[in-house]
């Protein structure tokens, strides 16, 4: 198993999840997220918890390592759910100076973290269990009614898993260049919050010039293998469908349409 698992890794192992067509994959996330953002109750988050949970333990990864791949977002979480936390208006539960937190401010803010952190692990399973040709062609497949109306399809499948196979390389990049850095005795904690921001720069630039530098080899890469744009394209392997995939959607199909069906308050 890897040591840090980033958003847009995937792992090559053997597991449920890996064997499912990608289209049923890439559906049942959709379904998930808009299942997530539709619960409005503690209650139907925790039983969606619950399911996402089960659905990670089916790809054989471990819990602590998505977990490992959700934290560089957690800091951008804790900004919105205080943002919700302090201009929610409602019944007053602390009331410090200027500061005013509402029960309906607490509620909400808990409610938004929850959501954005199992959005995040539901592309994390996906991409995961995922290897960016069959996310490429589960797209494809997905998106092809668009080709009626001159939609360029494959163009918009191959930037989108492009940036996002970009992402854990990216991530992977800039932390051996901060232990290069801190090796050559730039020190990143101390100091300032101006100079520590300043040193910064001494991973941005190398960041962006390896970027580049990654960009034109990949661009070289499709080219040699005769890469071209706008041109139909063959798959080595057609995808279809088996029983697992069936029941598997049948379940998260079920799941969606009992969430949106009972929206009643349910409270805390």
């Amino acid at each position: 198993m890897t040591e840090y698992i980033s958003l847009g890794q995937f792992v090559p192992i053997e597991s449920f999840l890996h064997r499912l067509d990608p289209r049923v994959k890439i559906t049942s996330t959709l379904m998930l997220t808009i299942a997530v953002v539709s619960a409005d109750s503690l209650l139907k988050l925790a039983l969606l918890v619950i399911v996402l949970l089960v659905v990670g333990a089916l790809s054989s990864v471990k819990i602590a390592e998505y977990w490992k791949g959700i934290t560089p977002f957690l800091f951008m979480i804790l900004i919105t759910a205080m943002i919700k936390l302090f201009l929610v208006n409602g019944t007053s539960l602390i009331s410090v100076w200027f500061i005013n937190i509402t029960v309906e401010g607490l509620k909400s803010a808990i409610l938004l973290s929850v959501r954005l952190i199992l959005i995040i692990y539901a592309a994390q399973i996906l991409l995961v269990t995922t290897s960016i040709v069959s996310l490429t062609d589960g797209l494809g497949i997905l998106l092809k009614p668009l080709e009626l109306i001159r939609f360029p399809v494959h163009e918009l499948v191959m930037i989108m898993t492009i940036s996002l196979r970009f992402i854990p390389v990216l991530l992977n990049e800039s932390r051996r260049i901060r232990m290069a850095q801190i090796s050559r005795g730039i020190n990143f904690q101390e100091g300032p919050i101006w100079e520590r921001a300043k040193t910064y720069f001494a991973i941005l630039v190398p960041l962006i010039n390896a970027s580049f530098q990654k960009a034109n080899d990949l661009a070289e890469a499709m080219e040699a293998r005769g890469y071209t744009a706008g041109r139909k394209r063959s798959r080595l392997n057609e995808l279809s469908l088996s029983r697992p995939d069936y029941i598997y959607m049948m379940v998260m199909t079920i799941l969606l349409l009992g969430m949106i069906l009972n929206q009643a308050n349910t409270g805390w």
